[in-house]
């Protein structure tokens, strides 16, 4: 009879089977597929798109205390006001569905969370059609990490629970209990569960699977392949009979709320179903999604698989610890067998067909069809089309406890017994009714009262808008865009778009990225860039020339030697003669032996001499016939001790003029430097031209003259002969051509490319996302050809040429700061920019001066003059929009002057000028304090005494001791500061709630003041609105802007996310200066918040030129009562800006806009 049974339930498992044909077995989310909110984000970044602007400038209608007014820019402003409260909780959010039709912007639709964290109407319409849009979205994506996997499951968990108790209710199916409380059933280790939150203690349930048996499997299982891993939630029943489980198959197969996308079943009547991984176990697994559940939608949980295992309790009877232990190292054994032979099978098939072997990964298209497991399946690797790789992922999980008869906390003795399968703190009150309102009365731990305040089981009260906001950022994380912010951050320093003025673009975070965005920086790089191809490529031209001629210089029928320097120093008309027992030129050949006669293969004894001897201090050879050379050589003295007389420095002239020596007197030395000379002279009544020095090198730098460019350029240094008697010395003029490419072109050529190239990354950046940023191009051209440079002095040493060693490696010093500050960038990078400049010219010109014993003979580096000019240009345009900025602030700046002089004119308002000036003083605040964004002390970092000290004080999240993630509350490490943009917003979007309740209180106290919705101008006083209806009218300062708070981390802040302390601010408005000193008494007094910085600008030691003339009393503070410690956010610093009511009257919105196109010209 069983065995009918059992063919029974096989056929319901094949009839579910085919219900899932098409279905992709694998987790998936609402999102849009992969890289459509980079592209929004991008889009949001390089476009000012209408769409995109602000949600709290058009905001009209919000949640309680938190609904916008429209409004201009509000982002240095804090006073203000942008929020208004309308004393009811709404959920707006869910009102708006991209599916209606209505495609026009509907302000009144937008809530607190959309306004305050989102800020785009197109990044909110995605985030309503992910989180209310269909159930599944067409082309479904993958999901994308671990961390959006386990908040999914977290939030499923519940949802699965329910279902699964209601399974066992409708069919007599059973929990296993733990093993203390199996006795007190009478032996019996199952037993029912009504769902009650009390008896759930006494069962082993499923959960969450835990963190490190994730990463485990990802590692060993899936290649890292998050998606594949479909028991992140996992529960199990228990029948005592097989019609009860078929029962239930066949109640799971026709419930509407749920979605089955994969069946596997061991439960075969043979023994083909036994296999080794499953070590002879029978079961069915059952994956689900809760696509119909209205709960799940809301969480936007509902496409996440969850696993169902339906076991015999014969079968869950016969599972002891031991066997489970020993299962266990069994399934690690093949995991690691699976692991080598994927990597043996990767290497023998790689060269041929390697792409077809890679793991499997989830596509974007939902018509991808997982091969469909056999019963009896061995792995998760089979039923995704993978070879065997013997993982066990299709048994029944055995991180649960069920199969081990002990307690799942077990495994960590840190952990609760609970685990993450126990109820949780919180769930949100859209869920409360239908299928789950059962939840909403205290079985989640949830106490919500009859005014919509709802209490943790940590007695933390939370409203109604605290619970929309907390509810909000779930969904952001089981959407996978709980980083949104950080991403549009990457974004923004990949591409650098910035507003500033291009002189001030210089002196922010990325100078060289952001000022590459604009065409007339791209302009000047393109021109420099070509330019810089003209000097190596006419020199590449010119070497080509001579190396492929015989001859370097001539032909001359006259070729003479003029010594100018001798060895002991002897210069001018003291040398009396050449020093030398022979000269002469040397041909094509390059060789000087006298063996060979042929012309223009030997010395000059081999050609047709006229005359061949000294005249003078010069050593003249006359040819019959105009000859061409390649060099010379020359012989020194014959007589012992004449080492003195050998030339130290000579030159080399040529003629085709008759020349006329007569007596002598024309070839006589004359007096001047040795140093000195021209490139033509005349002598003996001809005309001679300079052909030949000791040392040489090759012209290059920007010359009138272009195709001079790789010529020879003599210069004026000496030389030290042999000092043996008739000992030969030649001089070639061909230079090695490993030295002229690799300096005189491939550097240039370097340096040009780079240039030109960062050009083109700036250009495609709009469009490819991963192109290169600019800088690293530009750095990388100028490093490689500051690489070449030190590798041809390295050369220039093995050749024996110091001087051109000196060269190379003198400009190689010079161009590696450029790589340097172009990497580095920061707001310091101009003074980078000058030092190198003023570095590179400077060996520039001590180069030519050494060369040439004249500074300005030659003109200096080409690279040095662009840079020189591009310093000038940007400090005259610096300097342009200082004084632009200070114009569009001129006359705001003037009246807020001259009210400030007027109260200093009076005696009541200077009397409380200096009580302010004293209870600041008396405070000790001062505004240059040491003040950041940081994140909590790591408890777990701790020595062990103080770690069991923090344990106790506070519960830890499960998750956390997990992890090994302990915090201590109130506590943070120095040095340890925020690095999350979204972690930033996340912590302002709680405090600004937080801090409005401290900001009545206070009003309320000291007569303060706020701003009426619909007039920027007209204030009221709380104390005589609160608990009326006109508490609604009350507009609050909302949330930076992203775009601003982007432009300060770029523009001032060097790119620490820790100094932004104004993300969430607010604003008070006093009529008198005594109102004003009592409200910062009250905060500075109060018990809920720790000051942290306070900036009296109400003083006259205050520069107002900073703020434009603007002034007032700036707190930086922490909300460190018991809600802001539950919430994670008592670390945070918020702004609160106290205003005297003629400051706060003074301001209007076009005095606004001039002060951001002030802020824009200066670069701040």
């Amino acid at each position: 009879g069983r065995a009918g049974e059992l063919e029974r339930l096989q056929g319901v498992v094949r009839r579910l089977r085919g219900k899932t044909e098409g279905l992709v077995a694998v987790q998936i989310t609402r999102g849009a597929p992969s890289g459509a909110l980079d592209r929004v984000l991008l889009q949001n970044t390089l476009h000012r798109d209408p769409r995109d602007v602000s949600l709290s400038a058009r905001i009209q209608v919000a949640p309680a205390g938190t609904a916008c007014r429209p409004c201009g820019p509000t982002d240095s402003d804090a006073s203000s006001p942008v929020i208004a409260d309308s004393g009811i909780f709404s959920t707006l959010l869910r009102t708006f569905s991209p599916y209606s039709g209505d495609s026009g912007f509907s302000p009144e639709k937008w809530s607190y969370f959309a306004a305050s964290v989102l800020q785009s109407e197109r990044l909110n319409n995605l985030f309503v059609q992910w989180s209310q849009g269909p159930p599944l979205h067409s082309s479904p994506s993958p999901v994308r990490n671990l961390d959006q996997l386990h908040t999914q499951a977290f939030f499923v968990a519940d949802i699965f629970v329910d279902f699964v108790v209601e399974l066992g209710r409708a069919h007599r199916g059973k929990f296993l209990l733990r093993a203390g409380e199996a006795g007190q059933e009478g032996g019996g280790r199952f037993a029912a569960w009504d769902g009650s939150p009390e008896a759930s203690a006494r069962f082993e349930l499923g959960g969450v699977k835990a963190v490190s048996s994730c990463v485990t499997k990802l590692d060993v299982a899936y290649g890292r392949d998050v998606s594949r891993v479909l028991d992140m939630v996992r529960e199990t029943l228990y029948f005592d009979e097989v019609g009860d489980m078929e029962g239930c198959l066949e109640a799971i197969g026709g419930d509407p709320t749920v979605e089955v996308v994969r069946v596997k079943s061991s439960m075969h009547t043979d023994r083909e179903g036994d296999s080794l991984c499953l070590a002879g176990m029978r079961f069915v697994s059952v994956y689900v999604r809760f696509t119909g559940s209205q709960e799940a939608r809301s969480l936007c949980v509902d496409t996440h698989v969850c696993e169902l295992l339906l076991v015999l309790t014969e079968v869950g009877r016969v599972r002891t610890a031991e066997g489970h232990v020993a299962y266990k190292e069994l399934r690690r054994c093949l995991r690691s067998m699976a692991k080598l032979g994927r990597v043996a099978r990767w290497l023998v098939l790689y060269g041929r067909n390697y792409h077809t072997l890679k793991m499997s990964r989830v596509t974007s298209s939902a018509s991808v069809k997982p091969a469909e497991a056999d019963e009896g399946a061995l792995s998760e690797s089979v039923s995704a089309g993978q070879p065997a790789a013997f993982t066990c992922e299709g048994s029944p999980p055995p991180e649960q406890a069920a199969y081990t008869g002990e307690p799942s906390g077990a495994a960590h003795p840190d952990t609760p017994s609970g685990g993450f399968g126990g109820p949780r703190s919180l769930r949100a009150p859209p869920s409360c009714s239908g299928e789950s309102s059962a939840r909403c009365q205290g079985a989640d731990n949830v106490s919500i009262d009859a005014s919509g305040s709802s209490a943790t089981s940590f007695g933390v009260s939370v409203t109604p808008q605290m619970l929309e906001v907390l509810e909000e950022l779930c969904r952001m994380s089981t959407l996978g865009i709980s980083d949104f912010l950080d991403r549009r951050w990457d974004a923004v320093r990949k591409n650098m778009v910035d507003t500033s003025s291009l002189g001030s673009l210089f002196f922010s975070t990325c100078p060289v990225s952001a000022a590459l965005q604009r065409w007339q920086l791209q302009l000047f790089c393109l021109i420099s860039g070509l330019f810089n191809l003209v000097s190596p490529s006419i020199a590449a031209i010119n070497y080509h020339k001579m190396q492929n001629s015989e001859y370097a210089a001539g032909p001359f029928r006259h070729y003479r030697l003029e010594v100018t320097l001798l060895r002991d120093g002897t210069t001018g008309r003291d040398v009396l003669g050449p020093g030398l027992s022979d000269f002469g030129i040397i041909g094509s050949s390059g060789c000087s032996c006298p063996e060979k006669q042929a012309l223009g293969h030997g010395t000059s004894h081999a050609l047709n001499t006229s005359f061949s001897g000294p005249v003078g201090s010069s050593f003249l050879v006359s040819y019959t016939e105009a000859q061409s050379m390649s060099g010379w050589f020359i012989k020194t003295g014959t007589p012992e001790g004449s080492q003195g007389q050998d030339p130290a420095f000579f030159n080399v002239w040529a003629s085709n003029d008759d020349v006329e020596v007569g007596s002598g007197a024309c070839a006589e030395a004359k007096d001047g430097k040795w140093w000195e000379g021209v490139h033509e002279v005349e002598w003996c009544g001809a005309n001679w031209q300079r052909v030949g020095a000791p040392k040489w090198k090759w012209l290059y730098d920007v010359r009138f003259d272009f195709l001079s460019f790789g010529k020879i350029d003599f210069v004026q240094l000496p030389v030290s002969l042999p000092s043996a008697r008739e000992s030969v010395e030649t001089f070639l003029l061909r230079p090695q051509w490993h030295l002229f490419y690799v300096f005189h072109v491939m550097v240039r050529v370097a340096n040009s490319i780079g240039m030109c190239l960062a050009v083109v990354a700036a250009r495609l950046r709009y469009t490819f996302v991963n192109t290169p940023a600019p800088n690293l191009v530009v750095a990388a051209g100028l490093g490689l050809g500051s690489a070449l440079s030190l590798f041809a002095g390295a050369v220039a040493i093995t050749y024996g040429e110091p001087h051109l060693a000196v060269e190379y490696i003198g400009r190689f010093v010079g161009w590696v700061i450029a790589p340097i500050a172009l990497v580095r960038q920061g707001p310091w990078f101009f003074y980078y920019l000058s030092v190198y400049t003023v570095l590179d010219i400077s060996i520039s010109v001590g180069l030519i001066a050494w060369f040439h014993k004249n500074p300005f003979a030659r003109p200096p580096s080409q690279i040095g003059a662009l840079t020189l000019f591009l310093c000038i240009l940007v400090i005259i345009l610096r300097q342009v929009s200082l004084r632009k900025s200070s114009r569009l602030l001129q006359d705001d700046q003037a009246r807020y002057n001259h009210l400030w002089a007027t109260m200093c004119q009076q005696e009541d308002s200077t009397a409380c000028i200096e009580h302010l000036k004293k209870v600041v003083a008396m405070i000790g605040l001062s505004r240059k304090d040491y003040c950041r964004q940081h994140n909590r002390l790591r408890a777990d970092r701790l020595p062990k005494l103080l770690q069991d000290k923090f344990h106790r004080q506070a519960p830890v999240n499960p998750l956390f001791l997990e992890l090994r993630l302990w915090f201590v509350l109130g506590r943070h490490r120095k040095g340890d500061e925020v690095m999350s943009l979204n972690q930033l917003y996340n912590q302002a979007v709680i405090c600004n709630l937080l801090l409005l309740e401290r900001l009545k209180d206070w009003a309320d106290r000291s007569e303060g003041y706020f701003y009426v919705r619909g007039d920027g101008h007209k204030l009221v006083k709380w104390r005589d609105i609160k608990g009326t209806a006109e508490e609604e009218s009350v507009q609050w300062t909302a949330l930076k802007q992203h775009r601003r708070a982007i432009e300060k981390l770029h523009r001032s802040y060097n790119n620490v996310m820790g100094r932004l302390l104004d993300i969430s601010r607010s604003a008070m408005v006093f009529e008198k200066m005594t109102d004003l000193t009592n409200a910062l008494g009250l905060i500075v007094t109060d018990e809920n918040v720790r000051v942290e910085r306070l900036k009296n600008r109400l003083s006259h030691d205050y520069d107002s030129s900073e703020t434009g003339g603007y002034r007032d009393v700036c707190i930086s503070l922490r909300v460190v009562n018991k809600q802001s410690e539950s919430y994670g956010t008592e670390l945070h610093i918020s702004e609160v800006q106290l205003v005297l009511k003629e400051f706060a009257e003074l301001k209007t919105r076009e005095g606004h806009r001039r002060y951001v196109s002030a802020r824009n010209n200066s670069g701040t």
